[in-house]
């Protein structure tokens, strides 16, 4: 076993997001156990969780890293060449990154240096284009360990991209991320980025349509691209008095966790940290049955949550009026989904990845 004393942690940015809260967790949790840890992030400016005062965190200015398009592989052999000399710079004993071109960034800069590479998919590879998937290819293959968020993202990939030393290891939770339940509130609630992916117009419509719900208020926290074309449909419904676009706040779940449910209406994840923190606060979770299999991993449906079709608007609000009912049916999914926390607690979750990386 090779003990691992440094680690470097790379990320795209610190915007307000699920890889970006996992990885921040595992180096706050590395720090804590004397390992000499450094996140280095791409951009300048974007800062929403918090590091440990021990951390050493380098910000590199790569602005087009985070945009869309092929500029960023046009300054892709520059970028490189900067990367390659912070990590030599550092010297750690193993490169731990996270999301596709952090990834692709990661292996070509330690292609000619000794050190470890692990790197770990944030996402379903299922939503990337062709040269994306022509770079995981090419690449992929070449990392010392790969970390999947599930199983049913690791059954889909390992053999298609020529990847074998790797790893599932579920993403953490904190006790920070849990607060004592609050009052019941008859209010639905969703957290997520205003991207397609989320699906945010299928929850609004499902909610929009549902008359046992007219008591009810829906609250999504997130912002992003499609913040105007979902203000103008919840118009449109007829439904503003009853539909709020709240914006981004840190731990909205655990400030809000009086809600009746919590929905993640996505057509695509990687892995649902929004969802883990949901049924560790004790609200009953209306969830989306993705095709990858990711969510069932984590909702049995109908004993710790439910499951709705994919882009199914009838189904969903057939769940949403069934997770709203005074029942003993969800007061027994609220017990179980708690229990979530004894599978993906931090002390854990960073033990396994610790356990690997020195593996």
């Amino acid at each position: 076993m090779r003990l691992v004393n440094k680690a470097l942690l790379m990320l795209p940015s610190f915007v307000a997001g699920g890889a970006e809260r996992v990885l921040i967790i595992i180096a706050n949790a590395m720090a804590e156990r004397s390992i000499e840890t450094t996140i280095v992030v791409f951009d300048k400016d974007s800062e929403f969780y918090k590091l440990a005062n021990n951390i050493k965190l380098v910000r590199l200015d790569m602005p087009e890293i985070k945009k869309g398009g092929y500029k960023k592989y046009y300054r892709m052999p520059h970028n490189v060449r900067i990367v390659r000399s912070v990590i030599k710079e550092a010297n750690p004993d193993v490169v731990i990154s996270f999301s596709y071109i952090t990834n692709v960034i990661a292996l070509l800069a330690c292609n000619k240096i000794d050190k470890k590479v692990v790197i770990s998919e944030r996402t379903d590879p299922i939503r990337y284009n062709k040269l994306q998937r022509l770079f995981m290819s090419l690449l992929y293959r070449r990392a010392d360990g790969f970390v999947y968020q599930t199983n049913a993202i690791r059954g889909r990939y390992s053999n298609k991209y020529g990847i074998s030393n790797s790893v599932v290891i579920y993403n953490p939770i904190t006790r920070d991320q849990i607060g004592e339940r609050k009052n019941r509130e008859k209010t639905v609630l969703s957290v997520g980025r205003l991207i397609p992916e989320k699906n945010h117009e299928l929850l609004i419509r499902a909610f929009a349509s549902s008359e046992k719900l007219n008591d009810y208020s829906l609250h999504i926290y997130g912002d992003g691209p499609l913040k105007e074309q979902l203000k103008e449909l919840i118009k449109y419904l007829n439904v503003e008095n009853r539909v709020k676009l709240c914006g981004v706040e840190l731990d909205p779940i655990k400030n809000h966790n009086g809600a009746t449910v919590f929905v993640l209406s996505s057509y695509v994840e990687g892995f649902p940290n929004v969802l883990i923190e949901a049924m560790a606060n004790g609200i009953v979770c209306v969830a989306s049955d993705l095709e990858s299999g990711v969510v069932k991993e984590i909702i049995r449906d109908g004993e710790n949550g439910y499951l709705f079709r994919n882009r199914d608007v009838d189904d969903l609000r057939n769940k949403l009026e069934k997770a709203v009912a005074c029942s003993e049916e969800n007061k027994r999914i609220e017990v179980n989904a708690k229990r979530v926390y004894d599978d993906m607690n931090v002390d854990l979750i960073v033990g396994k990845w610790i356990d690997y990386i020195q593996s």
